[in-house]
C-alpha cells in the first residue's frame, strides 16, 4: 500500500533555480508529500529521465529555463541543443 504521493523535480542545478527547486521541494514535504529531485544539467541526465531511469512518481515538475543560442537554436542549458 501506497502511503505517500510521489513528486519528481527536474531541475537543471542553477544556482537560483536550484534553491528555488529545494523551496519547492521543503512546500511538498510540508504537506506529506515525497519528493525527488532529478539533476538535468546535462545531457546523460536528460535522456535518462527521458528514457523513464527516475524513481516512481505520480507526478513531475519540470523546473528549468531554455535559452536560444546566438544562430537562434533552442537550447535547455549552455551545454547541449535541443532540436
Amino acid at each position: 500500500m501506497k502511503l505517500y504521493k510521489s513528486v519528481v523535480i527536474c531541475c537543471d542545478k542553477s544556482p537560483k533555480l536550484f534553491q528555488d527547486a529545494t523551496a519547492i521541494r521543503a512546500a511538498l514535504e510540508a504537506f506529506g508529500l515525497r519528493v525527488h529531485l532529478y539533476d538535468l544539467a546535462q545531457k546523460r541526465g536528460a535522456l535518462e529521465f527521458l528514457a523513464g531511469a527516475m524513481p516512481e512518481c505520480d507526478y513531475v515538475i519540470l523546473f528549468c529555463h531554455g535559452a536560444v543560442t546566438p544562430m537562434g537554436a533552442r537550447s535547455l542549458n549552455s551545454g547541449w541543443l535541443i532540436r
